[in-house]
């Protein structure tokens, strides 16, 4: 690391794979060096990357991470460096996007119970309509009926008289 103890901006989650080279000073005289690395948040435990001076990382999680490097000279590790980074979360995990989640459902439920309510209404207007409609039917009819069963009492009476004077003719011109 050619700035150890950076802290890096906050990555935007589709820069969530990444790759970090590093060094250590050595003397073609000296045993060779190799490195070991560690990343906190995503492991527990160094690992030995042999003599490269890189590690990748894929498919990062959103979170905070601390990169950690260490030469490794004769068994025996150097100075530790780090490197410090945010990986941010995805737009749709956001907290922006949990409040729009969250008031479309609400949203939603609300407009199903409006919905609701309006059909409701709406029925119950047709139904009022059609139980007038029909009222008024009956009251036409029950009018008609009464003059129906009042023309049949009269006829009923006129027919009873005139087969009462019948009779009473009939008795007349049999007396005769």
């Amino acid at each position: 690391l050619f700035t150890p103890g950076l802290t890096l901006p906050p990555l935007p989650y589709s820069d969530n794979s990444l790759v970090v080279h590093f060094a250590a000073v050595s003397s073609p005289f000296d045993p060779p060096v190799s490195f070991e690395v560690l990343l906190d948040g995503a492991a527990k435990q160094w690992v030995s990357t042999g003599n490269v001076g890189s590690a990748s990382f894929n498919r990062l999680k959103e979170g905070s991470y601390v990169f950690h490097v260490r030469p490794i000279v004769a068994g025996k590790p150097g100075e530790e460096a780090w490197l410090a980074f945010t990986v941010r979360a995805p737009w749709y995990r956001t907290r922006l996007a949990w409040v729009t989640y969250i008031s479309a459902a609400v949203g939603l439920v609300l407009l199903v119970a409006w919905l609701f309510a309006f059909l409701e209404r709406r029925e119950t207007v047709r139904l009022e309509r059609l139980v007038a409609e029909r009222t008024a039917a009956l009251n036409v009819t029950n009018t008609q009926l009464g003059r129906q069963v009042e023309e049949t009492m009269e006829k009923t009476t006129a027919l009873a008289a005139s087969e009462e004077r019948d009779r009473k003719s009939t008795r007349l011109n049999s007396s005769h």
